[in-house]
């Protein structure tokens, strides 16, 4: 290894002293900077913004100390909105996003059915009190709408009511409303009475033990079976013909033929007995005028008293 060699000059004696560069070399640079083309001065002058630029940088990171961890969090993708709207369609998937949630199909309830209040009650039968009264396990008695039958006592009255035990006793039956009133002047309830589903009114009619009767046609009020019964009515003969009872323990006095007085009544005022009157029902009878129809009236039939009064058509 070789040594360098030393110098053999003494060493300096006090502090060395620097060059200064003096104002003729910054004159001498400023000229020669002056003197460069324009890109030359511009690339200087980019170089030294550049400088300041990251100067700045580095001064401003290292004051504003170190960044701070961000925590990363995935998105959580919210539920689809299931609120559905009252509506009777469905709802259309119509777009891509629409797409991913099933389409519902919203049934709307259907109305309620509003069922009408009656009075219609179902009972079981007590007992018969003639061809046209009732009285029901309740207690209530009731009369039959829109008939009318031999009351007790009178001619016919047991047939009807026979015929009525047949068809309610032990039967459960249904007390429809349908006349004007609700009862009657004795406070009887006024209703259709319905055994199985057959309407015990009409039978009775059609039996021939009960006629049409309590209606609109004489200040009753008109009942919503009205016609039906009266139709019945004017079909169906009478069957509450009553045994007429010969006369046999009734004496006479006999009189002379001499001593009864005989009225000599001209020719001419004789009345003449009309011919012969035939009606086929009740309302060939209200249709010429004759009705109420008595026993011995032209015309008269004794299928036109069903109640055994001596009156028919009433």
């Amino acid at each position: 290894m070789q040594t360098p060699p030393t110098s053999n000059l003494p060493p300096p004696s006090g502090p060395i002293a620097l060059p200064v560069p003096s104002q003729s070399d910054d004159r001498s640079k400023w000229r020669h900077f002056r003197s460069l083309p324009l890109l030359g001065q511009l690339g200087i002058w980019f170089a030294i913004a550049l400088s300041v630029l990251l100067g700045v940088g580095i001064v401003g990171a290292i004051a504003a100390g170190p960044e701070p961890e961000v925590e990363i969090v995935p998105a959580v993708e919210s539920p689809p909105d299931t609120t559905v709207s009252a509506t009777t369609t469905s709802v259309p998937s119509t777009t891509l996003a629409e797409a991913t949630v099933p389409a519902t199909t919203v049934v709307q309830a259907a109305p309620a059915v509003v069922v009408p209040v009656t009075d219609a009650i179902v009972l079981l039968t007590a007992e018969v009190v003639d061809g046209d009264t009732i009285s029901v396990s309740d207690g209530s008695t009731v009369r039959l709408i829109g008939i009318d039958a031999p009351e007790r006592g009178q001619c016919g009255s047991e047939e009807a009511s026979a015929v009525l035990a047949q068809l309610v006793v032990g039967q459960t039956i249904t007390l429809v409303p349908g006349a004007r009133d609700d009862v009657d002047k004795y406070g009887r309830l006024l209703r259709y009475v319905e055994a199985n589903g057959i309407d015990t009114n009409l039978m009775m009619i059609q039996s021939g033990h009960a006629i049409a009767r309590y209606d609109g046609r004489d200040g009753y009020g008109s009942h919503l079976r009205q016609d039906a019964y009266v139709a019945a009515d004017d079909l169906t003969p009478s069957t509450n013909a009553c045994v007429v009872v010969p006369i046999t323990d009734v004496s006479v006095a006999a009189v002379p033929v001499a001593d009864i007085p005989v009225a000599i009544i001209p020719f001419a005022d004789v009345p003449v007995t009309p011919a012969a009157v035939h009606y086929q029902n009740c309302t060939e009878v209200r249709t010429a005028g004759a009705a109420p129809i008595r026993a011995g009236d032209p015309g008269w039939q004794s299928k036109f008293d069903r109640d055994g009064d001596g009156v028919g058509c009433e």
